[in-house]
């Protein structure tokens, strides 16, 4: 059975039709119910259609979704892209959009059926037959971490292999009192459209030594011109490099919103964290009021030449964009913190990320025999999440 014949023998499923305009709001309506996160009441939005993002996540993808009695109950969607491991190619898939709604029935479907699904998607040639499944969960979604990490009943035929945390680190504002080192060592410019291979090809090099990193090369550098079409606001002369007093490449970044494909809205604040907020826009912060999108800047594409102090790259770079105005429009900048250094000089609003493996029953992890992972940045980007 492949993965189309397991979907037709299954009436209370289906593959999402993007020509319906019908389904589409079904969807945005299902994924918008407010979640709460440090005291805060955010809505998930999505648009111009929920496929935009899964356009930018890879090259392949999915969106597998529930009904009963024609009402829309769930849905999860899968995406797929060339990676790295151990410098090799191989395919990997990011699962997201797991979300269930008050249909016991379709819980306990996929609950059987999960591991099942994932042994189809390997096989399946529309989504370029992935040999690795990874996700990622808010360390505070405690409900996920309960019905599919944990797992107590211990049904279904899948289980979730924790990889690593890493914290997003959200810049509010600083550094705070002027704390910022001086960097004599680098300086910051942005890319020139005659040096579009010299930025692919430093960002090959820094990937492939990642644990799955993105392969921008492989098969006439196909996921390259993937994001050059889909990405929120690729441009080869928006990307930023930083170099030595020498000329070298020692980092690069592309700072990206992802406010035209999806976005946060705040929907409520606890009280102590409405008086963190009164108190910061006195001091002159740009922060949301409630029912106002969270208009974060994300350093995407973030790579690092071995060797080099990954702080001092990425301050350099704040700086860059700060002084220069590139992050007047948001109320934050944000990134993840692979290196877990230390931001105190920062004022900052911090999110914990646990990432995870999620294989079949009949599958071992493949990341389970790497060397310590909490040494090395993994491919992952926020901003497609």
């Amino acid at each position: 059975m492949d993965l189309k014949e397991f979907i037709d023998s299954h009436p209370q499923i289906a593959e999402y039709d993007e020509s319906d305009p019908s389904l589409h709001q079904s969807i945005l309506k299902l994924i918008s119910k407010p979640m709460r996160l440090l005291g805060l009441s955010l809505a998930y939005e999505r648009s111009p259609s929920f496929n935009a993002l899964l356009r930018a996540q890879g090259l392949a993808f999915k969106t597998i979704i529930s009904k009963r009695k024609s009402a829309l109950t769930g849905l999860f969607s899968i995406s797929s892209s060339p990676r790295y491991l151990a410098k090799s190619p191989i395919q990997v898939a990011y699962l997201g959009d797991f979300r269930i709604e008050n249909d016991l029935k379709i819980a306990a479907f996929w609950r059987k059926n999960y591991g099942r699904a994932l042994d189809l998607f390997r096989r399946e040639p529309s989504l370029n037959q992935p040999q690795i499944f990874v996700t990622a969960i808010l360390k505070e979604n405690k409900l996920a971490q309960k019905t599919l990490v944990d797992n107590p009943r211990g049904q279904g035929e899948f289980k979730y292999h924790f990889i690593r945390s890493v914290e997003m680190i959200n810049i509010l504002s600083g550094p705070i009192l002027g704390k910022r080192r001086r960097n004599v060592k680098y300086s910051v410019r942005f890319v020139k459209p005659q040096e579009e291979q010299k930025l692919i090809d430093f960002i090959d090099r820094c990937e492939k030594v990642k644990c799955l990193g993105f392969d921008f090369k492989g098969n006439g550098s196909e996921l390259w011109q993937q994001r050059t079409k889909f990405f929120p606001q690729f441009s080869i002369t928006r990307f930023l490099v930083v170099e030595n007093r020498q000329g070298d490449w020692i980092g690069v970044t592309l700072p990206s919103s992802p406010d035209d494909l999806k976005r946060m809205r705040l929907q409520a604040l606890s009280w102590p964290i409405k008086f963190f907020f009164t108190t910061l826009k006195i001091l002159g912060i740009r922060l949301p009021a409630a029912g106002e999108a969270i208009n974060t800047l994300y350093l995407t594409h973030f790579n690092v030449q071995s060797g080099a102090d990954a702080k001092e790259v990425a301050e350099t770079i704040l700086h860059f964009v700060r002084k220069n105005g590139i992050s007047k429009s948001y109320h934050m900048i944000s990134f993840a913190n692979w290196w877990n250094h230390s931001w105190s000089e920062y004022l900052t609003y911090s999110t914990a990320i646990n990432l995870y493996e999620v294989t079949s029953a009949s599958h071992e992890p493949k990341l389970a025999f790497e060397n310590d992972l909490t040494a090395q940045p993994l491919g992952f980007e926020m901003v497609l999440v």
